[in-house]
């Protein structure tokens, strides 16, 4: 802000002349623009900015040029009832100089913060002025598409997206709300990009959904060919191992013909809906059958994985064994590298007898490879976490 200020000197007449010098008030003109500048500013820093604290500098500046205005109403249009002279125009010049000055000294303390929320807003604005233009080829992209293919969901729902966000944009602007141009513009133009996104991939949805619904068939006859094995692995489980063994996956079979069913059912009704030219109906349910056939193949893979794991554990029992015993000598090293042994030490040395117990326990008629295969993934996640811990502490030091 310019700093140039008028400096009058009193006339002896000045008592007697009833003429306002128009330097004086041109003075005067500059100083309630600097007030105007300079509230505005203020009014959108503390809107975008609530923590910034101008307030009391602020009221002091402005109180100061309310002061000088009074002033200079006074001897611009004096009351004839008032008693007493008129103040000497040199005095309201001063009173006007200062309060300009004090303008000046505020803004310039506060400069960065003001002109930086000042210039946000005129971004912020722009960017609402232009999502605005923005929305309306949007619109009309949308009005030339085909009637079909505008009533699909996703299509309708970006629709009132962008409807939506372009009312509370304009609604944002009327009102001079500046803390909520930027959002509302932003929301406003993400809608617009997925309602173009939505236009641009209606006319592929039938395709589409026909493809995957040609995939979840698919899918559905490899898991059900699968899910025919389970009953042979489970009697295997139950054959050659301890019952506790397999406890836990009585119920794969009957589970997994269940999340079967209600997959072949959402895909007959997928299929219902492909026909009746709703594709997106169609893909939500085929997305809903192929969660169930995850569901469904996680249980026939437990019972194959289990047999599988059980059969390694029981041609070589030593192998985890040996693996454990190797994390834990690893993890002692590491102890003694890092200087965490009176932390860790004596937490890693008793996952050796640990061990021990475990391995000790698996003698017997009736070996349960599984509790020992359990137990010593235990320890192998123990000793992983003060690994962990371990590294952690490093890096921080």
């Amino acid at each position: 802000m310019p700093s140039r200020w008028l400096r009058l000197s009193r006339s002896p007449r000045e008592d007697n002349d009833t003429q306002i010098p128009a330097e004086l008030t041109s003075a005067f003109l500059d100083m309630e623009r600097r007030l105007d500048i300079a509230e505005q500013a203020v009014e959108t820093a503390t809107a975008l900015h609530p923590q910034v604290s101008l307030t009391a500098e602020w009221t002091t500046a402005r109180e100061q040029v309310y002061a000088a205005t009074a002033q200079y109403l006074g001897v611009v249009t004096p009351d004839s009832t008032a008693a007493g002279p008129r103040l000497p125009l040199a005095e309201v010049a001063r009173s006007i100089e200062s309060a300009t000055a004090g303008l000046d000294s505020f803004y310039n303390r506060h400069r960065r913060t003001l002109d930086g929320a000042t210039g946000a807003a005129l971004a912020a604005r722009a960017q609402a002025d232009q999502a605005l233009a923005a929305a309306i080829p949007a619109l009309q992209r949308l009005a030339a598409l085909a009637p079909e293919f505008a009533d699909y969901p996703s299509v309708r729902a970006a629709r009132g997206s962008v409807e939506s966000a372009r009312a509370e944009t304009q609604a944002v602007l009327e009102r001079g709300d500046v803390a909520a141009t930027g959002p509302a513009a932003q929301r406003l133009q993400s809608s617009i990009a997925a309602l173009d996104k939505a236009v641009a991939a209606a006319p592929g949805r039938s395709e589409n959904a026909s493809r995957t619904l040609a995939s979840v068939r698919t899918r559905l006859d490899a898991i059900t060919h699968r899910a025919a094995t389970i009953g042979t692995s489970y009697s295997a489980l139950l054959r050659e191992f301890h019952a506790d063994s397999s406890a836990d996956l009585h119920d794969n079979e009957k589970l997994a013909h269940t999340h079967l069913d209600v997959a072949r059912a959402c895909i007959e009704r997928a299929a219902q809906e492909l026909n009746a030219h709703r594709p997106e109906e169609s893909a939500t349910l085929a997305g809903q059958a192929r969660e169930e056939l995850g569901r469904a193949e996680d249980l026939v893979d437990a019972v194959a994985d289990r047999l599988t794991t059980l059969r390694a554990l029981r041609a070589d029992p030593t192998a985890q064994e040996r693996e454990i015993r190797f994390r834990i000598r690893d993890a002692q090293r590491l102890a003694v590298d890092r200087d965490a042994v009176a932390e860790w030490g004596t937490a890693l040395d008793a996952q050796v007898p640990r061990v021990d117990r475990i391995v000790e326990a698996l003698h017997g008629p009736h070996p349960d490879y599984w509790r020992y295969h359990l137990a010593l993934d235990e320890v192998s996640q123990f000793v992983t976490t003060i690994i962990n811990r371990i590294r952690q502490r490093s890096a921080t030091r």
